[in-house]
């Protein structure tokens, strides 16, 4: 989930440099057991390797960060305490959860969303841009310093624990960032690239109509993150 670190950020082709206080949901190195892999432990959520749509889960996380943080901070959705802008960007039939910018009181979000619609969301990630020297190997050092800060990750779906949650771990290709003006940051507008992501994310096919609970605790430190979605279908 999240955690906030101040570092600069440079837009690209602006030369301007501003102190920013910047998403990192940080994720624990893992290993990865080829056995619990082989085995369905969550039938409710998509394979790590499967597809949705012909993208790839890393492929979505993309999406999910340009969703999470193009969104002007007057809609954001990671500064919704209620759950009244869950429906903010949403398009076709993937519809997005967000964490929180920070440790804070658990959050409860109450979202009603269309029948038929998959989630994809995060469950510990972290993201860097125009760190160090401005090179796609400087942004990944930089995420990979934020990896080990995460105790534990706990996602329940109605009530039912989600199992080997390290095997739904994604890292991004290089993409680009076009944060707006209104920006939750208040960073100068502008393309920022390249940025880097890593972290655990979940592919949660459609649930049936009626009403569900998404409760997502993760832990790093003395802190947590804790939001849970109560969510109507159709």
């Amino acid at each position: 989930m999240a955690k906030r670190v101040e570092w600069d950020v440079l837009g690209c082709g602006s030369g301007r440099r501003a102190r920013v206080l910047v998403v990192i949901l940080c994720v624990t190195p893992f290993v990865l057991c080829a056995a619990a892999v082989a085995q369905n432990f969550n039938p409710r959520i998509a394979p790590p390797q499967s597809k949705l749509l012909g993208l790839t889960g890393a492929e979505w996380s993309e999406r999910w960060w340009k969703w999470a943080l193009e969104t002007p901070a007057t809609e954001s959705p990671l500064l919704d305490t209620t759950g009244s802008h869950c429906g903010v960007g949403q398009t076709g039939h993937v519809w997005f959860l967000a964490g929180t910018l920070g440790p804070a009181e658990p959050l409860v979000r109450s979202c009603t969303i269309p029948e038929g619609t998959t989630l994809f969301f995060p469950v510990a990630n972290a993201f860097c841009v125009a760190e160090g020297d401005g090179s796609l190997e400087a942004q990944r050092a930089c995420v990979a310093q934020f990896l080990g800060d995460v105790t534990s990750m706990q996602v329940e779906i109605d009530g039912v624990a989600v199992e080997s949650l390290e095997s739904y771990r994604f890292q991004s290709s290089p993409f680009d960032l076009m944060l707006p003006s209104d920006n939750i940051f208040g960073a100068p507008a502008g393309l920022y690239t390249p940025t880097a992501a890593d972290g655990v994310y979940l592919t949660v096919r459609p649930l049936p109509p009626g009403e569900h609970t998404i409760h997502i605790r993760t832990e790093f430190g003395a802190e947590s993150i804790d939001v849970t979605y109560q969510l109507t279908v159709g």
